[in-house]
């Protein structure tokens, strides 16, 4: 897909904004080449009616691209201009607007507590054609009434709308999306997304139907012929025409060389006893999920999967588990295996002057994470979907602030001070639209189902203003759920690659009873050992630092430099992965249940049977119900597997002795008979009819 949409890059002047441009060298500002082909791009994209799509690769300069187009626009008496974006970045938007306008366009914040949005509205009066009104996506959705009233008080429409992550209406039918219908006939749209298709064809076409409404109806029957032709191997070509018209996409290693490497890597690691316990208790405890794939179980299994996915992370996520009076101590890192190695990790990375982010899908995972990053004295910030944009400006600043010395270049002295070197995220809330270049490690705690929200988490800090090489670590429970989803996730990103592939990408029943299922003999075997890890174990997987702080290439480890502690046992590995050494840790495995896994699961299926006799032991009934006595109820697998047995037998007596009994009984009363000599007559009866009617 990266290499769909390349457009040539040029040495365009775009005479018009050459004023513009001897005031951003004031700045120390510029707008490099492949920038000003994006403006041109936009520009010619405008003069064809219609609209189009940036893709460009996150941390690209899109925004930048937008402001200096709308700069251009405006010249030429067009305006006003209506930006919609996550809330996160609305701040952003009003400082790019103010730096790269150089005063000629006006940003308007319109965001904030009511109260704050009333002030903003009562200052303003009405748009004029250098307003650029800025607001994030659930404002739009709840103040439609009053941006239309102000357009109509002003005798002013937006003539051009600009959606920042528009990813975010990759659904024609979701909430934003219809918010956004009642400007697609009159304005000018442009759509800014690095990840422009994520799962299949129908969010392209969705996309399509606001920059070029003409051309691409917004109904369910074209969307769905646009999706079977263009899914056929032969039609690649036609689609890329189609695409080439419409969105324009370059990538980091094309035109921003200068930008450093980033490379990733898989760290393994085991669960503790206590999390083992729980992730098979999980499993007993829903068994009733797993004995048929429809209706209410899907949903159950769905439960699970993400149940499992909170144990691997840590068990404390569960009511109960955490031992009182809810104190911080090392407990919170002796119960978690991923806690045990992010402990590790982290005194590693500070040791060498990295700065990091964590990323997690849940905020209460985050809570966890907060209390060891207090146990441990680090400082930190801290961004989820509940704090307030002028609070999430405040703590980019301050970290951004914290990683440059009066020079401007990163700190290279050790993290003694009181600023903050972690950044916790979540992937959704802090993924989109954030520069946080003053980090140069990016550790995921858990993984997004979707990758491309991975993806724009990581550009948070590989992007451009980045001058340090960056790291990614994933962590991943060996043996569980994480295990299999970063196989499919990796099927997910060859997905987008091709622009290819087909519209179901959500896990069948049966794929999620896989998935379960899968690793759970060898997970039983794992001992629950505490990671004993040197900085020469964990330097031969995530590489080595130099003297200041930065990170050193990948040097290719091999398979016996690698602890074994994090990574998979020879036997797991399948050879055939052509992406086998990806992430320099061995991840590649065939995903099957094999005969132990099934195995495994039977034994959970009995002690299942067998704790919920135990929960029920003084119900008579419920006894009788499972054919279990209460003395059973505490019996062994072994045991409980017999006792089934001889229960199986018994029950195939009693129906062979009902059987007998009944036929004993019909004879008694010549039912057989008087039945079988009754539809014999009527048959006769009917058959005579039929001869006499022909």
């Amino acid at each position: 897909f990266n290499n769909l949409t390349h457009k040539k890059i040029s040495s365009s002047t775009m005479a018009d904004i050459n004023p513009l441009a001897e005031e951003w060298e004031q700045q120390g500002l510029t707008l490099r080449d492949y920038q000003r082909e994006g403006v041109s791009t936009m520009d010619s994209w405008y003069r064809a009616g219609h609209g189009g799509i940036n893709g460009d690769e996150m941390g690209l300069g899109k925004t930048c691209q937008a402001v200096v187009q709308m700069v251009r626009l405006n010249k030429e008496g067009k305006g006003p201009f209506l930006v919609v974006c996550p809330l996160s970045v609305c701040d952003h938007w009003v400082s790019e607007v103010n730096k790269f306008s150089c005063g000629t366009l006006q940003p308007v914040g319109y965001f904030g507590y009511e109260a704050d949005r009333a002030n903003v509205l009562k200052k303003l009066k009405k748009l004029q054609r250098d307003i650029v009104f800025i607001t994030p996506y659930h404002i739009l959705r709840g103040d439609s009434t009053v941006i239309f009233d102000l357009q109509e008080k002003s005798k002013l429409k937006f003539e051009v709308v600009i959606v920042d992550e528009a990813q975010a209406i990759k659904n024609s039918e979701c909430q934003l999306a219809e918010s956004l219908k009642p400007y697609r006939d009159e304005a000018w749209f442009l759509l800014m997304t690095g990840t422009p298709i994520q799962n299949h064809l129908g969010e392209l076409y969705s996309l399509f139907t606001f920059v070029d409404p003409k051309r691409f109806a917004d109904d369910i029957t074209a969307k769905k012929s646009f999706m079977d032709l263009y899914k056929k191997d032969v039609k690649l070509p036609e689609l890329r025409k189609i695409l080439s018209q419409y969105l324009i996409r370059r990538t980091k290693d094309l035109v921003c060389k200068e930008i450093p490497s980033c490379e990733q890597v898989i760290l393994y690691h085991n669960i503790t006893e206590i999390q083992k316990k729980l992730y098979l208790d999980i499993i007993a405890r829903d068994y009733d999920a797993f004995v048929t794939t429809t209706g209410n179980n899907q949903q159950s299994l769905n439960n699970i999967q993400m149940q499992l996915r909170k144990c691997v992370v840590h068990p404390y996520l569960f009511k109960g588990v955490e031992p009182e009076p809810f104190k911080e101590g090392e407990h919170i890192v002796e119960a978690s295996g991923k806690l045990q190695i992010l402990d590790r990790l982290l005194r590693y990375l500070k040791a060498r002057k990295h700065r990091c982010l964590i990323f997690s899908q849940f905020s209460i995972v985050l809570d966890i994470v907060q209390d060891f990053m207090a146990l441990r004295n680090y400082n930190y910030e801290r961004i989820d979907g509940s704090v307030r944009a002028e609070e999430r400006y405040a703590a980019i600043s301050e970290f951004q602030k914290a990683a440059k010395d009066r020079n401007g270049r990163l700190r290279t002295k050790s993290y003694d001070d009181d600023s903050p070197w972690c950044f916790l995220l979540t992937t959704r809330s802090g993924g989109v639209g954030l520069n946080l270049t003053g980090a140069d490690t990016v550790i995921f705690l858990d993984a997004d189902w979707n990758p491309q929200n991975d993806i724009q988490a990581m550009a948070r800090c590989h992007r451009i203003g980045q001058d340090r090489p960056v790291r990614v670590i994933r962590l991943i429970g060996r043996y569980t759920v994480e295990q299999y989803m970063n196989a499919r996730i990796r099927d997910k990103l060859k997905f987008t690659d091709r622009v290819m592939g087909n519209e179901e990408t959500k896990l069948s029943a049966f794929d999620m009873m896989t998935m379960i299922k899968q690793c759970l003999g060898t997970l039983k075997e794992q001992k629950s050992e505490s990671f004993k890890l040197t900085d020469q174990d964990l330097e031969s997987v995530i590489g080595e630092t130099n003297a200041v702080g930065e990170w050193l290439p990948m040097k290719g480890n091999k398979e016996n430099q690698i602890p074994a502690a994090l990574q998979l046992d020879p036997d797991e590995v399948d050879k055939n992965d052509t992406d086998y050494n990806d992430y320099r840790v061995f991840e590649g495995r065939q995903f099957r249940v094999s005969a132990k896994d099934e195995a495994a699961f039977e034994e959970l299926r009995l002690l299942s049977l067998a704790n919920t006799t135990r929960r029920t032991k003084r119900s008579r009934v419920a006894c009788e119900r499972y054919g279990i006595s209460e003395e059973e109820s505490g019996l062994s697998p072994e045991k409980m597997k017999k006792a089934e047995q001889d229960r199986a037998v018994a029950a195939e007596k009693r129906r062979k002795t009902a059987e007998e009994k009944k036929k004993a009984m019909w004879a008694a009363n010549d039912f057989v008979l008087v039945a079988a000599d009754f539809w014999k007559t009527k048959t006769i009866i009917i058959n005579d009819l039929l001869q006499t009617v022909n």
